[in-house]
């Protein structure tokens, strides 16, 4: 089975018109950091994790981290100060921060104090964990656009129906 995760970032304002991309990134590629006690691995997608580097590019300081804990594993993040967080069960179940219970397929949005997040898994589980720094800036969205401003808005509609974002054969 193929199971894929697709993820859609905020741009902040001075980067939302940058040419639309797509990255593919190759298992072979993404760096691996071992967590103590054979309780699993982190792979590094985007940012940084235990001084290894993700191979995504990105506009604004985020890390994207995938997790993968073995049976009975309780592994330690350290989130940087001021980021917005959150994580996402893959499979499995986790305790977040020795109380919560997180099961699959749901999510958990995350305090911003820069704080450690403790993950203990409840059996093999597989956790996104993202965090960012916040853009602050006003957001419009509408159908798949999302913009700063509604005049933003409707220059993506424009551009749309008038063949700027290519077509489709």
């Amino acid at each position: 089975m193929l199971e894929v995760v697709q993820l859609w970032v905020n741009l902040p304002s001075a980067y939302k018109m940058v040419q639309p991309r797509y990255q593919a990134l190759k298992a072979q590629d993404i760096p691996h950091v071992q967590l103590p006690n054979a309780q699993g691995y982190v792979r590094v997608i985007a940012g940084d994790y235990a001084n290894t580097s993700g191979i995504a590019m990105t506009y604004s300081p985020l890390n994207l981290w995938d997790v993968r804990l073995n049976h009975a594993g309780t592994s330690h993040y350290a989130i940087p100060e001021g980021h917005n967080a959150m994580l996402f069960v893959v499979k499995g179940a986790i305790h977040l921060n020795n109380s919560d219970i997180v099961r699959q397929h749901e999510i958990a949005i995350l305090d911003t104090h820069g704080d450690t997040l403790t993950l203990g898994s409840m059996g093999d589980a597989i956790v996104l964990i993202l965090t960012g720094e916040p853009i602050n800036e006003p957001v419009v969205g509408q159908g798949p656009f999302v913009m700063n401003t509604q005049q933003e808005l409707l220059q993506a509609f424009d551009d749309y129906d008038n063949g700027k974002f290519g077509m489709m054969d």
